[in-house]
């Protein structure tokens, strides 16, 4: 389930309001804002129609991403190599 106070919405955050404090008006905000959910509900609706065609195990869907996060913070750590 998508959840606003998500830890990979939260960095966001600043960026949208401070966004809004240098328009003139309102709308600008607005738009930022409504720019960002939309992306977030449409990634997230492809995400899932997408991956309801698949037949996968819920377990290796979860192995696979486990892995993929390990082998990003393995390329942070040994950046060089």
């Amino acid at each position: 389930m998508l959840s606003v106070l998500a830890p990979c919405v939260l960095p966001v955050i600043p960026v949208i309001f401070a966004g809004g404090l240098s328009a003139e008006t309102n709308a600008r905000t607005l738009r930022i804002l409504f720019s960002a959910l939309f992306c977030i509900f449409l990634f997230t609706f492809i995400l899932k129609v997408s991956t309801a065609f698949i037949a996968i195990p819920t377990s290796t869907r979860a192995t696979l991403s486990g892995l993929i996060i390990v082998l990003y913070g393995c390329t942070l750590l040994f950046p060089q190599a």
